[in-house]
């Protein structure tokens, strides 16, 4: 065999034997650990108030005397995370209750029951930090058929609200007048949740400018104007609200009479809370002829007063 073929052999050779060596250099120590009885298990959220679920009647005021100041205390606890959490006020009913001599006399026929409308109203957590405060003159009324934000409460840990009522300075229609309500508490978890209350069904929204539920009242609605002096009649109207700030109640719109949309008109005023005003100003027919009006929610309807530029009275609703 000539030399030429014997170095290749040899070549081969040594190029299996640095493999081999080159493979053993590379072996390693190794370990296995197992973890075993792995957990994925969903958190707890349960809200309680004063310690229990669907708890009745925690506020019961059987005395309230005019200008008089209450407050009462609740506990509010969710388990077992921290959660936003919202309060709505609910299915107000005003009832005469036990009537007396003196608040017959002076209702005089005229039947006078509407107490949440002359009952300031407080809510808080922090009495330097409140939600609404007594002195920005919240009436009960106001802050009806709207989810209120309370803010986050942490987990596991009861927090104590408190809510404050100032009964105004009444006469005696309101002797023996009994006010019922319900409160709906709503909580959701904080974290990674954008989640808002169930739709209330009354078109009432929270302001936080004006701390009350407020009624956004772009829309269609329909007045009813009934004369009370000056004039005889019912008058139907249609009242067109085209914009309405929920931050200060002040709003505009068109209108017109119903059975001759001929008397257009123009409209502004304010909607806040449970109060209302407008100014009506005739630009069709009878053009200049006026009317100023004031009123209160009643339920899901608003009623009042009005006066004319030509010395006429009106009781009026809008819905």
């Amino acid at each position: 065999m000539s030399s030429k073929y014997r170095l290749t052999g040899s070549m081969l050779a040594i190029g299996v034997l640095v493999a081999a060596v080159f493979g053993a250099s590379t072996a390693f120590f190794s370990d296995t650990e197992t973890s075993s009885g792995n957990v994925l298990q969903a958190g707890g959220f349960d809200l309680l108030v004063n310690g229990s679920n669907d708890t009745a009647g925690l506020v019961n005021l059987a005395n309230l005397e005019p200008n008089s100041n209450v407050t009462v205390e609740k506990w509010l606890k969710i388990e077992t995370n921290p959660g936003k959490v919202w309060m709505h006020i609910k299915d107000v009913v005003n009832e005469q209750g036990q009537q007396t001599d003196a608040e017959v006399d002076e209702e005089n026929g005229v039947p006078k029951d509407d107490l949440h409308n002359y009952l300031t109203y407080g809510l808080y957590f922090d009495e330097s930090d409140p939600i609404i405060a007594l002195a920005d003159g919240v009436l009960l009324a106001d802050a009806v058929s709207c989810w209120i934000p309370l803010g986050v409460i942490a987990g596991n840990q009861n927090v104590s609200m408190f809510q404050s009522f100032h009964f105004a300075n009444v006469t005696n229609w309101a002797q023996g007048d009994r006010l019922t309500f319900t409160e709906e508490f709503w909580a959701v978890q904080d974290r990674n949740n954008d989640e808002e209350p169930p739709d209330t069904a009354s078109g009432r929204v929270w302001s936080e400018d004006l701390k009350m539920c407020m009624s956004d009242l772009v829309g269609s609605h329909a007045l009813v104007l009934t004369c009370t002096s000056g004039c005889s009649g019912t008058f139907p109207h249609t009242m067109n609200v085209v914009s309405h700030d929920l931050s200060t109640g002040d709003y505009s719109g068109t209108g017109f009479y119903d059975v001759d949309p001929a008397y257009t008109w123009d409209v502004t005023g304010n909607a806040a809370g449970a109060g209302i005003d407008f100014e009506i100003v005739y630009t069709g027919l009878n053009p200049g002829y006026a009317l100023d009006g004031t009123g209160v929610l009643n339920g899901n309807v608003y009623e009042g007063s009005a006066t004319s530029n030509s010395g006429q009275g009106f009781s009026w609703t809008l819905n």
